[in-house]
């Protein structure tokens, strides 16, 4: 062995407390969850604004204008919180009720979950038969 290290083995097999919270962490920095978190909706919400935007520029109609707008809103949602995670803006006082960061996320969210599945569902009632099965 080494002679500055300590001798003792540690066993780690028996005495793991699972009601402890696990956090991640990196060179010492613990990870921020809700940057986490709005990392992993990004993906989701990127991708349905991108399916909109392909839409839209295809056909331009009132729908899919409604599941832009909608999925444009989503998109707010999702880099709201990542301005809160990473502090930016702090004069919006992100998480704090009634600040205007607040009622960005909020009515944000409130539109695109109304915007999308109404500009979704138009479209679907519009064009009956484009589902239907040609043989």
């Amino acid at each position: 062995m080494n002679p500055g290290m300590d001798s003792k083995v540690e066993d780690y097999s028996t005495d793991y407390d699972f009601d402890k919270p696990i956090r991640f962490a990196y060179e010492g920095h613990p990870m921020n969850v809700t940057l986490l978190k709005a990392l992993i909706a990004l993906l989701p919400a990127g991708m349905l604004f991108c399916g909109s935007a392909v839409l839209f520029s295809r056909g331009k109609s009132g729908c899919s204008f409604l599941q832009l707008m909608g999925t444009a809103c989503l998109m707010l949602v999702v880099l709201t919180h990542v301005s809160e995670a990473l502090h930016l803006f702090s004069w919006m006082h992100w998480g704090a009720e009634h600040s205007i960061g607040h009622y960005l996320d909020f009515w944000s969210a409130v539109s695109g979950l109304t915007l999308f599945p109404v500009g979704y569902l138009l479209q679907a009632l519009a064009k009956p038969n484009a589902q239907q099965w040609r043989g």
